[in-house]
């Protein structure tokens, strides 16, 4: 049963990857954004949201959310570039300039060292899913090709 319910959650995320791969939209960045200033800057530029998710798509001058677990590794190099958090889930999307193929590697070592156990992972030729737990916590990490990148999206669940 537990098996099936990974699988399942593991075969849906992929089916969603491809969403959202590009730079947020106004209406994907929610109804809290800011419109941007009339000095002549790109649309977009610049997003404020409401909540705890912050997203900027321009110089994706994004931190790690506060308090973001320690033992989730995070590769060398990757810049976030969106959060959000709530009392259940916590998601960190980063970019990096390694390849696929090294993100996945770079997980599937982190991970056990963390003392996260995998429990699924699928992989297709642009992107991957790796399902992991660790306790009571879940951790699924989806990866695929970007432009010029990798785009990795962190889900850490209590």
């Amino acid at each position: 049963m537990k098996w099936e319910l990974v699988f399942s959650i593991l075969v849906l995320s992929m089916l969603s990857l491809p969403v959202g791969c590009g730079r947020p939209s106004e209406s994907e960045l929610g109804d809290g954004m800011i419109p941007p200033t009339p000095n002549g800057s790109e649309p977009g530029s610049t997003a404020a949201l409401s909540g705890n998710r912050q997203a900027n798509p321009a110089d994706k001058k994004v931190s790690l959310p506060e308090n973001f677990p320690l033992d989730v590794p995070i590769p060398p190099g990757a810049e976030p570039t969106a959060n959000h958090k709530t009392d259940k889930l916590t998601t960190v999307t980063l970019e990096t300039t390694d390849s696929l193929v090294e993100v996945i590697a770079y997980y599937q070592s982190a991970l056990k060292a963390s003392g996260w156990t995998i429990e699924a992972s699928t992989a297709t030729e642009s992107g991957s899913v790796l399902g992991a737990v660790k306790q009571k916590r879940t951790l699924t990490i989806m990866a695929h090709r970007g432009e010029g990148n990798t785009v990795v999206k962190i889900d850490v669940g209590k």
